[in-house]
């Protein structure tokens, strides 16, 4: 029997193994795959769609992205010409992160671009 998309063999003494160790699961043999789905508690899927399980609440982002904001004025300030990709560096985000959250300050009337994209610079307006 085969288990994995490597091709790996498993021994079936190892797969009867498994399937005799749990509970709440289904596996699906398909050509030389299987795949196995677990049930979910409800108390689990509460705590997902409250946003528990991340360790994050609606407020917490918010406090995060203001914070994240923050760094980019400073950084900014700093360095009038840095870039998205040395604002993602230092910030700890990615680019489109960046991105999002330049948007965002530009929206605010906080920040605006002076000149292009390689040869401008950063206007910090608040």
């Amino acid at each position: 029997m085969s288990g994995g998309k490597s091709g790996d063999k498993m021994k079936d003494d190892e797969l009867k193994l498994i399937l005799e160790e749990g509970e709440g699961y289904k596996i699906e043999f398909v050509d030389n795959y299987f795949y196995v789905t677990f049930r979910q508690s409800h108390e689990y899927l509460k705590m997902a769609e409250s946003g528990r399980l991340a360790g994050t609440t609606p407020k917490t982002r918010e406090k995060t992205r203001e914070k994240t904001r923050e760094k980019i004025l400073m950084l900014m300030r700093e360095k009038r010409e840095i870039t998205m990709a040395e604002l993602a560096g230092k910030t700890g985000i990615s680019e489109k992160g960046v991105e999002w959250q330049v948007n965002e300050l530009k929206k605010k009337g906080m920040v605006r671009r002076i000149g292009g994209r390689k040869g401008g610079r950063w206007e910090v307006l608040t």
